[in-house]
């Protein structure tokens, strides 16, 4: 995503926790594109204080606003463990990390009087869960299913798009748009955790 939008003329900052991992996302856009304008931010979406701590350092780099913004950090399928604030790793992860960084900028996006675009990546594996209101971290004995909580962040992500774009067409907001998508399906590390993971691809 962030290769094909350079591509295109934006500046793009990615948003990554791991440092090195981040450089090397960033020199291998630049080998190829010698013109592109790509950096990176620190950014764990699995940690409420990474988050404030980004949009901070986006504040103080006058960044607030963005052409596009796009959630797309993501686990899946992982054994049953917390985040630093103690959500649901996935939930946490997947939603409510996005949840937390888009409601600090959403005002920033309000002021700036511009086309905006909330991109929100989501999954068409949101059909292997549904929201557990009573549960949303799987807390119960037995409740803790990897794929089903995989599902549920998932829908979390589509639900927050609708309710996000309802409340911005309500306040005539329209010049931002939200949207939902499913990224298609390709090998990458994303499905690391599910044993003989070739069957999910296969049925997507």
């Amino acid at each position: 995503s962030a290769k094909a939008l350079c591509q295109k003329g934006y500046d793009v900052t990615i948003g990554c926790r791991d440092d090195v991992r981040a450089a090397n996302a960033v020199r291998a856009i630049k080998e190829g594109q010698a013109d592109a304008k790509v950096e990176s931010i620190r950014l764990d979406l699995a940690d409420l204080s990474s988050i404030v701590e980004c949009y901070k350092n986006l504040s103080k780099q006058n960044k607030l606003v963005f052409d596009v913004l796009l959630n797309n950090a993501g686990v899946m399928a992982c054994p049953k463990m917390t985040t630093k604030d103690g959500f649901e790793y996935q939930l946490g992860t997947n939603h409510l990390g996005h949840f937390a960084l888009t409601s600090l900028l959403l005002p920033h996006f309000k002021k700036a009087n511009k086309p905006i675009r909330i991109i929100n990546v989501s999954s068409k594996g949101h059909a292997f869960g549904k929201m557990d209101f009573n549960d949303l971290f799987r807390d119960k004995p037995g409740a803790y299913g990897a794929l089903e909580a995989y599902g549920q962040s998932k829908r979390a992500n589509i639900l927050f798009t609708y309710e996000l774009a309802r409340r911005l067409e309500t306040e005539g907001q329209t010049q931002i748009t939200v949207n939902a998508l499913h990224p298609g399906v390709i090998t990458t590390e994303l499905g690391r955790h599910i044993i003989g993971g070739r069957w999910y691809m296969d049925w997507l």
